[in-house]
């Protein structure tokens, strides 16, 4: 080419001097052209316009700023289009965009150490992680102040308390239970700090928990607490299954007591005796009569013990124990006696339409064991965390801590869970999760997983 544009210039009589820098004009644009495509007053080649080896090929786009590393480095196709403003980007400066990308990341990327620490990324609110709640404490007439041992905070220190709403998805309430509303736990910690449980079943729907486990409305299908019967709790009952299928206000409330501790001879009172007349226990009922609680089973509370209270069992839970209960979503409680306590209603009628004299099941041992205790709603187990452990079989359970402290531990988040805490663990957490017991400080787990209804 350029033999050719010397000679072309020298037929015509042109000076030699314009001959040779025209020539050279040509190969550069031919040159230009071949390395930089049909168009070469495209993309600039140095982003400050400098020459010789301080120059740098640049890494965006010196047109519209588009980052020349979001594009594929294809070397055999020589070129790329900037999406943003349709200028060629040959492959070379596709290549060193790469490259210094590179460099910073690992300029910039942490020890390891550090990295599960401060620097590990911030866990999606869209990828499903195990969520810990913050309780609703309740104060109740027969309550006491033994929840702070489960580490609540108790907020008026002459007050009585005597529930922890762990986990509850309620759209109603009776009055005389939670004051008649709504009752949605809040989550405490992590990307849906603040958020409710029914918040984060509308998020991850299935992830959280299949439909086939939902309440009928939809919601979380259980409702866990802690309970602390400083005083007696009333003798008291909750719909049978006749009742609540002809009464569409009552809600069936099945529930195990777990009980974590008990003062020196206390009792709790399960069922009704063998042989005691249904006309007999009416009579004492509507009486107001103490007699009807020797017509129940008194059962020494014993730690670690698990009692199953189907629903339509006459129950009562004695004076000085701590429990952990766990039970179908509903407070519908029909009051046959109240120790002498005056001011609070009774409800005889519907508590004996809904009170069976079948015999209730028998305490099992629970905590510390691997027995289980299976209903028709949930079933129970105890699990002991002596060291790491993969989450895999946790995986659709709400976890109470009984002792110990530990973390949910994952590469992007970790989510701390310690004595008296409350947490659920996702049906489809996203693979890598696991459960970590702080050192010397093994993890006690009550552990409850939801069953199919129908």
């Amino acid at each position: 080419m350029f033999f050719m544009g010397f000679g072309c210039l020298s037929c015509a009589g042109g000076s030699p001097v314009f001959a040779i820098f025209g020539s050279l004009a040509i190969a550069a644009t031919i040159t230009a052209r071949y390395f930089l495509g049909k168009d070469a007053r495209r993309t600039p080649l140095t982003p400050t316009g400098r020459r010789g080896p301080s120059a740098r090929w640049p890494t965006d786009c010196g047109r519209c700023g588009y980052s020349f590393a979001k594009l594929v480095d294809h070397r055999e196709s020589r070129f790329s289009s900037c999406p943003e403003c349709g200028w060629d980007v040959p492959w070379a400066i596709i290549a060193e965009a790469h490259r210094q990308e590179q460099l910073e990341r690992e300029r910039t990327k942490p020890s390891h150490a550090h990295a599960q620490r401060e620097y590990a990324p911030p866990m999606s609110e869209h990828a499903p992680h195990p969520i810990v709640f913050t309780p609703e404490i309740l104060e109740k007439v027969w309550g006491g102040r033994a929840l702070e041992k489960l580490g609540k905070t108790l907020p008026n220190p002459s007050a009585k308390y005597g529930e922890s709403w762990e986990l509850a998805d309620m759209d109603t309430t009776s009055a005389s239970g939670a004051g008649g509303g709504a009752v949605r736990s809040v989550i405490a910690a992590g990307p849906l700090k603040g958020k409710s449980i029914r918040d984060a079943i509308n998020l991850w729907g299935d992830a959280l928990l299949p439909k086939s486990l939902r309440s009928p409305t939809g919601g979380f299908p259980l409702l866990i607490k802690f309970l602390d019967a400083r005083e007696n709790l009333s003798v008291q009952v909750h719909p049978s299954p006749e009742y609540a299928r002809a009464h569409p206000g009552a809600h069936l409330k099945t529930e195990c007591w777990c009980i974590l501790a008990a003062d020196p001879g206390a009792s709790i009172y399960v069922g009704i005796r063998p042989g005691v007349s249904r006309e007999r226990f009416e009579a004492a009922a509507h009486a107001g009569s103490p007699d009807i609680v020797e017509m129940l089973n008194r059962v020494p509370a014993i730690p670690g013990a698990c009692h199953n209270l189907p629903s339509g069992t006459v129950h009562a839970l004695g004076a000085g124990v701590l429990v952990a209960e766990v039970q179908t979503p509903s407070d519908t409680t029909f009051r046959l006696y109240d120790w002498g306590r005056v001011g609070r209603e009774l409800h005889i009628e519907p508590a004996l339409a809904c009170s069976s004299f079948d015999p209730a099941p028998p305490p099992v041992v629970l905590i510390g064991s691997s027995n289980l205790v299976r209903t028709a709603y949930f079933e129970l187990s105890s699990r002991t965390i002596a060291s790491a452990a993969p989450l895999d079989d946790l995986q659709g359970h709400v976890v109470m801590v009984l002792s110990g402290a530990g973390v949910f531990s994952h590469s992007s988040c970790r989510v701390a869970i310690t004595l008296g805490q409350t947490a659920f663990v996702p049906s489809q957490c996203e693979a890598g999760w696991r459960i970590e017991p702080t050192p010397g400080s093994p993890l006690t787990l009550l552990v409850a997983r939801p069953l199919a209804q129908g």
